[in-house]
Parts: C-alpha cells; sequence; structure tokens
C-alpha cells in the first residue's frame, strides 16, 4: 500500500491570510495546467512522506521550477523540526525508508519560508478561491485532506476520482491545473508514474470544496511577504 502522512493541525491564525488576499482583479483564463517538469511525478513509497513530496512537487513545477530544490527526503527531514508534532522531531536523521510518522502542510510552508525559498504563504477558503488562484496565473496548490479509498482507484475517463469508500488516511498532494468549463482540478499524486495518468488525476470542483471543508486546507506559498487581513 502506497504511504500516506499528512497530520491534521488546525489554527485558527490561518484565517488570517487568505488566498484572496494575494490575489489582485485580472481577467481569468479558461483553464490552466502547470508545467511539471521531468523529475515529477514522485514517488514516496511506503512512506508518511506525502507532505514533503507534495511541496517539493511545487518547488519543481512551474512557474518555480527550482534548480536547487532539496529531495522531498531531506524536506521532510527538515520540516518536522518545524511542524506542530515534536514527537517526529527524531526523525530529522531517520534513513529515508524510516520515515514514517507524517507531518502538516504547514510545517512544510514554514520550513520553505526558513530556507528562502518563499516569502510567506496563503490558504483557500473554499473551491473557488483555488479555481480563481490558478487561472490566475498565481501556481500550484498544496493540498491536505482525507484521502478516500476509491481516490486510489481514477476513472479511466479524465483520471477522475470519487470520495467514497470510506476514509484511507490523511494525505497531501499537489493541484496542478483547473478548467472552468469541464470543473475539474488538475492533480499530481506522489505515488510514481503508475497512478492515474502518469501520477496525475482529476478531483471534481464540489468534491474538492467538500475536501477543503471536511478538516482538509488548500495552501499556496507566495514570492513576497503577505500581511494579515486581521489580527492573530
Amino acid at each position: 500500500m502506497p504511504g500516506f502522512g499528512r497530520l491534521v493541525a488546525p489554527d485558527t491564525r490561518d484565517r488570517a491570510y487568505p488566498m484572496r488576499a494575494a490575489m489582485r482583479a485580472m481577467p481569468l483564463k479558461k483553464f490552466r495546467n502547470y508545467q511539471l517538469g521531468r523529475h515529477l511525478p514522485l514517488d514516496q513509497g511506503d512512506t508518511g512522506t506525502c507532505v514533503a513530496h507534495a511541496w517539493t512537487g511545487f518547488l519543481l513545477a512551474s512557474p518555480l521550477q527550482c534548480k536547487n530544490a532539496p529531495t522531498p527526503f531531506d524536506l521532510y527531514r527538515g520540516l518536522v523540526l518545524k511542524d506542530e508534532f515534536p514527537e517526529n522531531d527524531i526523525e530529522a536523521s531517520y534513513p529515508n525508508n524510516q520515515l514514517q510518522y507524517g507531518s502538516s502542510v504547514r510545517g512544510g510552508a514554514k520550513y520553505l519560508v526558513e530556507r528562502g525559498f518563499v516569502k510567506s504563504y496563503v490558504w483557500a477558503e473554499s473551491a473557488d478561491d483555488m479555481a480563481r488562484w490558478i487561472l490566475g496565473d498565481k501556481r500550484t496548490v498544496v493540498m491536505g485532506t482525507n484521502w478516500y479509498w476509491d481516490m486510489s482507484m481514477p476513472h479511466s475517463k479524465d483520471e477522475v476520482v470519487e470520495l467514497s469508500g470510506g476514509v484511507a488516511g490523511g494525505h497531501a498532494w499537489l493541484v496542478v491545473g483547473y478548467n472552468s468549463i469541464t470543473r475539474l482540478f488538475r492533480c499530481l499524486n506522489s505515488w510514481g508514474l503508475g497512478f492515474g495518468e502518469r501520477g496525475r488525476f482529476a478531483v471534481r470542483h464540489d468534491d474538492m470544496d467538500r475536501l477543503i471543508h471536511e478538516d482538509g486546507e488548500a495552501c499556496a506559498a507566495v514570492e513576497q511577504a503577505v500581511a494579515p487581513v486581521m489580527p492573530v
């Protein structure tokens, strides 16, 4: 069974940094898919490093396409020291195949800020926020959500996943595009080329909204500092 590893760590201060605060009014495209580059998709194997793999995908995909991005396993060993779980700090010195505890999406964002890859990070409150972000040429979005058993078996047509079969675990993955006509988000998993369409799959707009509102999170890191829209 492929690994998961996304842990929930709610923080009400995230509401002070909404994605819409970092967007400016501009015409939106009908669809947008970000280029992935030759190093994607990634494969976490059976480890609990999905958060680090999703953030590494964020760094490797356009428009960033960082040439000095850490490996996902090195990123994990760094982010466990920044997240909300002291229990996983010991994994900062573990080999790749023993990285199992998991982490939070916020932990990955904080680590990228510390390393100087980005200046700040913002959060979507809905699928509509995410669609505007992607269609406005902002960049990809890291998701941390429940992962349902049937999401592991995308439909052959458009590789759409179903939110059914019960929750298998918490998982982090990357949203790399959106089509306003089909209302499908294009996404990238970290389970290698054998998953979906060479690692890619699709989520319906309404299903994305559901995932966000059931303890999900959608985070994008930005290259400029973002001021809070309310006291924190």
